[in-house]
């Protein structure tokens, strides 16, 4: 647990510190030329091109939107992408997320795929990723599992919102913030019956 937290929180940096660059970039109108400027490196991150839609998207739609996203190395060799984790951040009552978080596997290795503000970006992730791939045709999506244990969220203290979801290894888990204070229900994906 101590490790995908870790994981997690370094995820996170990495997209704050991708969104701060861009607020902090001139309009054109603005920039002065300047000379003698090293080439651009190739960190491995890779912004995809904005997409036009709306913010707070579901799970299933997110997912679809994958198939656009055409990955350097892949076009033309019919590869395979496994989807092994999600995490959905800032979910409403009908199980949409702010931002979604794909953990991929593929022959040219792990990939997180960010969706959030109506882009993607990919991160290439060493780390290891769970071993089982999410079988989407036989799980709850979140608005089904949220609406089949209405009662069961809404009877926590914490019922004020599901700040995030998470799907690995067949388990949601979803967190539910009040304050300072996080609590943490996790659902069988399948059935969604409540585990713990």
């Amino acid at each position: 647990m101590r490790g995908s937290w870790f994981h997690l929180s370094i995820i996170f940096a990495l997209i704050a510190m991708s969104i701060c660059s861009a607020c902090v970039s001139q309009p054109e109108e603005n920039q002065t030329s300047v000379q003698n400027i090293s080439p651009p490196v190739n960190i491995g991150l890779r912004q995809i091109p904005e997409s036009t839609g709306p913010t707070s998207v579901s799970l299933e739609n997110a997912r679809q939107m994958l198939g656009e996203i055409e990955y350097a190395g892949e076009i033309g060799n019919n590869s395979r992408q496994d989807i092994c984790y999600v995490l959905g951040k800032n979910i409403d009552a009908t199980g949409n997320a702010e931002s979604w978080v794909f953990g991929t596997r593929s022959p040219e290795g792990n990939k997180l795929l960010v969706y959030e503000r109506n882009r993607w970006t990919v991160i290439p992730w060493t780390a290891t990723l769970p071993s089982e791939e999410i079988p989407f045709e036989k799980i709850l999506l979140p608005d089904e599992l949220i609406g089949q244990n209405r009662s069961e969220i809404s009877g926590t203290t914490m019922a004020s919102g599901i700040r995030e979801i998470e799907l690995k290894n067949g388990i949601y888990s979803l967190t539910l913030t009040e304050g300072n204070t996080d609590l943490i229900l996790a659902f069988n994906a399948t059935t969604g019956v409540l585990i713990a």
